[in-house]
């Protein structure tokens, strides 16, 4: 392992790109080590010893279930790399509603179906997210509509959503 980090920080130091066979190398030996050396791997990813890049953020979400640190460090390595599109599926999928609707906020080029953002929070057995989720889909049609970008501040039959409307008009009467 030191060998080949020392090799990664040479390259580094020259401006140069390490292989990404070498860096799955690195990754391997760092977490198969007995025992796993996971705080070494975010050192290195802290310290930039390994450069980001789409296959080791995905190398990191498939260690996030042994070392949880590394669903976040994937999620900012896909954020710094400026896919945001990707950062905003991952967080949906790993149930991370009220981040990613802060984040679809924030990066008006990420674009997530409102049934995939209901279905989600309906999942959730919230209530509350399931409420604020909805309003938060509505706000988003509004802005759309208001900046021509929707022909409808409504849900519209392909938006998948009246189903979501019942469900929202059931549980939340006075709300509607």
């Amino acid at each position: 392992l030191a060998v080949a980090t020392e090799y990664l920080r040479s390259l580094a130091s020259h401006g140069l790109k390490a292989e990404p066979f070498l860096v799955d190398f690195v990754i391997s030996l760092t977490v198969a080590s007995a025992p796993p050396r996971h705080h070494t791997l975010h050192q290195f990813l802290q310290y930039h010893v390994i450069s980001d890049s789409p296959p080791v953020a995905r190398q990191l979400l498939a260690l996030s279930g042994e070392y949880p640190p590394a669903l976040q460090l994937s999620i900012d390595m896909l954020h710094r790399l400026g896919s945001h599109q990707e950062v905003a599926d991952l967080m949906i999928a790993q149930g991370m509603l009220l981040p990613v609707m802060r984040y679809i906020k924030r990066h008006s080029t990420v674009l997530v179906p409102a049934a995939t953002l209901l279905q989600a929070a309906l999942d959730a057995s919230d209530t509350t997210l399931f409420h604020t989720t909805y309003r938060f889909v509505q706000a988003m049609h509004n802005q759309l509509y208001a900046s021509h970008r929707r022909s409808s501040p409504n849900f519209l039959p392909t938006d998948g959503c009246q189903g979501f409307s019942e469900h929202f008009n059931d549980m939340f009467p006075d709300d509607s």
